[in-house]
């Protein structure tokens, strides 16, 4: 195979829990580089696979990977904030399963020309679409202070106001331009015992970044509502979530239509798993990315 594809996170648990025999419609709203299309297609005849994606570097890929199934896959460029238009457009009542996995790519991490890792330095872009006109780079040297303390605390940065004012600092002097010099400021902006952390201050950094260009919290949080409107009865919500501000959302949602707390006309999901499921070592060791991941299902009730 040509193309370099990234292990998928808790793919034994999808299959797993994703009741595919019974669900003939599969929403994959992060669908990349169709990494979970081709594992569903392949075991399950009968799945119909509509796909979203905004970077157009995905669908090309993704196309191309799963061409031979035919016209059991549905590939299409778009948000899946706006997976209630797709439903329209496609002629669909209802589905059987949503499949949520905002991880990233593995070009995100392995080509610096994209601008998401502080590890490979590149330019300060981090955009999913390249078509959109923002990115980190304009945040970061045209953003006023408080809005970039803002930012930091999306995913609680530590010392997001030092942070900030040193970006303010610098950016005075000459415009800051790659991934690298980003790293650096921030690396001089923080107490030693902040770089001691698991995860260092730099990586945090790009990654309020990130989820700010790209709207990522806001963009999960209604795709997941408008995914579990679409469901249909027994039908299942698949949830994988990198860090706590993707977890709050998947949680938060879950908790006003638990049968286990809401009143009796709100009582519409079932949550799966009591506790949240975590990638076995075997799967950290074939894909690194995913060590923080988390897994929770949930099924419509009505």
């Amino acid at each position: 195979m040509s193309e370099k594809y990234h292990y998928p996170a808790f793919i034994d648990e999808i299959v797993t829990y994703g009741n595919f025999n019974g669900n003939g419609i599969v929403f994959d709203l992060y669908g990349g580089d169709g990494t979970y299309g081709e594992v569903l297609l392949e075991k399950f005849p009968q799945l119909e696979y509509f796909h979203f994606d905004i970077d157009q570097k995905a669908i090309d890929t993704a196309s191309k990977r799963l061409e031979r199934f035919g016209k059991r896959v549905h590939i299409k460029k778009q948000s899946c904030m706006h997976l209630d238009k797709r439903i329209l457009d496609e002629g669909l009542s209802e589905i059987g399963c949503a499949i949520y996995d905002p991880g990233l790519r593995l070009e995100y991490v392995t080509n610096p020309e994209r601008g998401f890792s502080v590890k490979l330095t590149g330019p300060l872009d981090g955009r999913f679409d390249q078509t959109q006109a923002q990115t980190i780079g304009q945040v970061v040297n045209n953003a006023p202070v408080e809005e970039l303390i803002a930012i930091l605390k999306i995913i609680e940065v530590p010392f997001p106001k030092r942070i900030a004012i040193r970006i303010a600092e610098v950016r005075k002097e000459n415009e800051i331009s790659t991934t690298g010099e980003l790293a650096s400021i921030v690396s001089k902006a923080v107490p030693f015992k902040a770089k001691r952390k698991r995860v260092p201050p730099e990586i945090l950094v790009m990654l309020a970044l990130r989820i700010h260009v790209n709207d990522e919290l806001n963009t999960l949080r209604v795709a997941v509502e408008k995914g579990f409107e679409a469901l249909k009865k027994s039908g299942r919500l698949l949830t994988i979530s990198y860090h706590s501000g993707e977890a709050r959302i998947y949680k938060r949602f879950a908790r006003l239509i638990d049968e286990r707390y809401a009143d009796d006309e709100n009582k519409r999901l079932k949550v799966i798993t009591r506790k949240a499921l975590k990638p076995t070592d075997e799967a950290i060791r074939m894909n690194p990315l995913i060590r923080s991941a988390q897994f929770r299902v949930y099924e419509k009730l009505f």
